[in-house]
């Protein structure tokens, strides 16, 4: 049984898609530009971020409790 957030999240993967927000937006452009950094993206969601972030030439590993979430990730 899924607790309540996980379930919340678990429609929001489902049934919807992420709408990016201007947090991170920001948090996307405090990241060098270039270079390689090792990145932990906690609560990845369907991997917006992490995409981003991999572009740029940096190793990025998501994790995110929702696996609807995870599916999208790895897609």
């Amino acid at each position: 049984m899924l607790s309540p957030i996980q379930a919340f999240y678990e429609r929001k993967y489902t049934e919807g898609t992420e709408i990016p927000r201007s947090s991170k937006q920001y948090t996307i452009e405090c990241i060098p530009a270039t270079g390689c950094l090792h990145i932990l993206d906690v609560g990845c969601g369907s991997g917006l971020n992490s995409k981003a972030l991999a572009a740029r030439g940096h190793s990025v590993c998501g994790v995110d409790f929702s696996a609807a979430a995870i599916e999208q990730y790895r897609s």
